[in-house]
């Protein structure tokens, strides 16, 4: 059943529907990891708007992202070959 719930990010509440206690945790635990780039930036970077904050913190989590996501398809790509190479091992076991 969804539930709704409200995270604040940048000091605005945004509610939301979640259909489970593991998306509500991992929403509650994005919205903590902004809030603290977003405390980082801002002391780093007090000339800066909002906007700008909040654009790049959005930028660098895409970019750690599409790392993840090369890694992962890295990852596969091993667990393809590693799967394949026990196939042969196994067929040449059966073989003997």
């Amino acid at each position: 059943m969804a539930q709704r719930i409200v995270v604040s990010i940048a000091g605005k509440e945004y509610p939301y529907m979640v259909d489970s206690p593991e998306l509500e945790q991992r929403m509650r635990k994005a919205a903590e990891y902004v809030n603290g780039k977003l405390e980082k930036m801002t002391a780093q970077y007090p000339d800066k708007s909002m906007e700008e904050r909040l654009s790049n913190i959005a930028f660098v989590a895409a970019v750690t992202i599409q790392a993840a996501q090369e890694k992962m398809a890295a990852l596969g790509d091993e667990v393809g070959k590693l799967t394949e190479l026990t196939g042969r091992y196994l067929d040449e076991i059966e073989e003997k």
